[in-house]
């Protein structure tokens, strides 16, 4: 019983230091991560693992700005927000994005050809 007590509490300091610490650490991590990722592809040591480097680094780059959007309701860099504002990424940002809808453009539908004319 004391040792779920235990794995609970370590469980909880865990989540507690990821929600405080979180955002920065993976920022700085993933920024670095990706930066020495393509200093070594430009350099010509370009491998499948600095592709994957490239990709963790800018997804972890990501994620420390998406966690500092929800914890602070507002955006770290205009470069976060160009990123959350594209039609993918805008349905996963945590707050409000510069992204306008398209409306539909009223009278232009699709219209079926005939049966006879084609």
């Amino acid at each position: 019983m004391r040792e779920m007590e235990g794995i609970a509490a370590g469980v909880v300091l865990v989540a507690l230091a990821a929600w405080v610490f979180g955002s920065g650490i993976a920022r700085a991590a993933g920024g670095l991560l990706a930066i020495i990722a393509l200093v070594r592809i430009a350099a010509g040591h370009e491998s499948p693992r600095m592709w994957m480097f490239l990709a963790v680094g800018a997804g972890l780059w990501l994620f420390g700005h998406w966690l500092w959007a929800a914890k602070h309701k507002l955006w770290r860099s205009r470069l976060a927000l160009s990123i959350f504002s594209t039609p993918l990424l805008d349905r996963l940002a945590p707050i409000p994005t510069n992204r306008i809808r398209r409306q539909p453009r009223p009278g232009r539908r699709w219209v079926q050809p005939r049966s006879g004319t084609l």
